[in-house]
């Protein structure tokens, strides 16, 4: 049964919900925003040393909505090159749920059926850079990297990792996952239904679709929403600065390009699966789609059945494909589908062919 109007509000996504923000464009300046924006930022300050007092940012908000606005909020918690501890201090997190505590009883209360998004954090997709390393945490990444199987490296320190082939997008990887735990863990003091953003420069990246897929795999993420910049394989993301057909969030108003229908999926390893030969063929295969501008869409391993729709093919990699993900892809092609294999390995799916076989016969 379909929720009405009034039960919308009394759970408060209505604007999260609404056709019209579907495809949003936000306006990101601190001015007011041109005609043709569907809906603007509101700046709080939410860092250990902020006073909570955001009577200016209400007013803000008041005025956006009298205006036909939407509100995208942006909550300033210094993450992560601002903080003045490391992760592990207790202190410095408290005084930071502290921070979305009181967003979440004041002006999420009031303003809740307006309300798009709130921002946990802006700046780059690689979270090694600034990253405030202590002993815990380089303990930890000596585990995480014994724990991979990556046991030689785990007896040098940090530096040399650094230095060694492999080492440095290793410590990006672990990186990325004790920066998002820390984000969900501070998100658990917010409500289910507000759609959280992580707002994400991948510039550095910007010409290896392999990192990319690495660094910003979906399954990582499902907590979160995404604004991208930089980005050149099709996430399912807001573009930041740059507009894609999921949304826009920048200072100039802009057309959003069409959302083009794939038929083609492409099958991200699970987090379990991370290191570059994992990923093997799979960066061969996106240019491959890319050069022949044939729109698809990428799926975390363990979203497939849930998410192949309307799928022809599915590409995968033999190395970057769990027992369950196998399985899985047996379904699909049990569905009808086929599956690719983007390296010249085939895993004895009912309907499977290779890349090279693919791309000469499509």
């Amino acid at each position: 049964m379909e929720e009405s109007i009034e039960e919308c509000l009394e759970e408060g996504y209505l604007a999260a919900t609404d056709p019209r923000y579907a495809q949003p464009r936000v306006f990101e300046g601190r001015g007011p925003a041109p005609t043709g924006f569907d809906a603007v930022t509101i700046y709080l300050d939410g860092g250990t040393q902020a006073d909570l007092d955001w009577k200016k940012a209400r007013q803000q908000a008041q005025e956006a909505i009298e205006k036909g606005y939407a509100l995208m909020w942006d909550i300033q918690l210094g993450l992560f090159k601002q903080l003045a501890h490391p992760l592990i201090n207790q202190t410095q997190f408290l005084s930071l749920t502290l921070s979305l505590e009181h967003f979440r009883d004041s002006l999420w209360q009031e303003f809740k059926s307006h309300t798009i998004g709130l921002s946990l954090f802006r700046g780059s997709a690689d979270f090694s850079q600034g990253f405030l390393w202590d002993n815990h945490q380089e303990h930890n990444l000596k585990e995480w990297l014994q724990e991979s199987g990556k046991t030689p490296l785990s007896t040098l320190d940090l530096n040399q990792i650094l230095q060694h082939l492999d080492g440095q997008q290793l410590v990006r990887v672990f990186c990325r996952d004790v920066a998002i735990e820390y984000c969900t863990l501070l998100a658990s003091r917010l409500p289910d239904t507000l759609p959280l953003y992580l707002y994400l420069d991948a510039t550095a990246f910007s010409s290896s679709p392999l990192s990319q897929l690495q660094l910003l795999n979906p399954e990582r993420f499902e907590r979160f929403q995404l604004a991208l910049q930089g980005q050149i394989v099709p996430f399912h993301a807001w573009g930041w600065q740059v507009p894609t057909g999921h949304g826009y969030s920048g200072s100039h108003l802009v057309s959003l390009p069409p959302l083009q229908m794939a038929t083609i999926g492409v099958c991200v390893p699970p987090l379990s699966l991370y290191s570059s030969q994992h990923y093997r063929g799979l960066e061969e295969g996106v240019c491959a789609l890319q050069e022949r501008q044939l729109p698809f869409k990428l799926i975390a391993e363990h979203q497939l059945t849930s998410q192949w729709d309307g799928l022809d093919f599915l590409f995968y990699t033999p190395a970057g494909l769990s027992v369950q993900g196998k399985r899985k892809l047996q379904g699909f092609c049990a569905a009808g589908g086929t599956a690719v294999s983007t390296t010249n390995h085939l895993v004895g799916l009912p309907c499977e062919v290779t890349l090279h076989d693919w791309l000469a016969s499509s």
